[in-house]
């Protein structure tokens, strides 16, 4: 008999996709609460630093590009540091273990977040502060 390619072999045991699913499904919890972190920080900063922008006319252009970029880095930057982590969590562990260790993988989420929000708007205030509030 012909040794079987992946494909074939996914497609003809159902059970892989089981077995792929308990490997991950630990992960999804943190990935997503770190995507939230993200994007909870980005819907409380950005109208301040949407405001900041507005009061240079030559930025107004840059707003929707600046606005997308701080989106994805806050998003992915979220996401980054539980990415490669492992759950210090055995199977058939109670689910308030789950908890503790989400919670303790986001805490890293909320590290990188917060230094990206720091450099991000250090640099829009010296972009803000460089232009003036120059108006043609």
């Amino acid at each position: 008999m012909e040794p079987q390619t992946a494909a074939e072999q996914t497609a003809a045991d159902p059970s892989w996709f089981s077995q792929q699913w308990d490997l991950l499904w630990p992960y999804a919890p943190v990935v997503i609460a770190g995507a939230l972190v993200g994007l909870a920080v980005f819907l409380l900063v950005w109208r301040p630093l949407r405001k900041l922008m507005g009061l240079n006319e030559r930025l107004w252009n840059a707003q929707a590009f600046f606005g997308r970029a701080m989106l994805v880095t806050f998003v992915l930057g979220g996401m980054a540091p539980v990415i490669g982590t492992a759950l210090p969590v055995e199977r058939g562990a109670s689910f308030m273990e789950y908890v503790w260790a989400v919670g303790g993988q986001l805490q890293y989420s909320v590290l990188y977040v917060a230094l990206f929000l720091f450099g991000y708007s250090i640099l829009l205030a010296v972009l803000a502060a460089s232009l003036g509030r120059f108006r043609d």
